[in-house]
């Protein structure tokens, strides 16, 4: 399923990470929406700290 990332960071490792995170999250009662968001804006945090200098 897309999920809108930014194309650097838009691969398949990271929307695998993003099914992962939504599919914990709804078993746990999480609205899948609510879930989809809260593991994109990790995926998109984890990232923002490997930017080169």
């Amino acid at each position: 399923m897309p999920y809108g990332l930014p194309k650097k960071i838009n691969t398949p490792a990271n929307n695998a990470k993003i099914e992962r995170c939504v599919a914990e999250n709804v078993a746990k009662g999480t609205d899948k929406t609510l879930a989809i968001r809260i593991c994109k804006a990790s995926i998109m945090g984890t990232t923002k700290h490997k930017k080169k200098k």
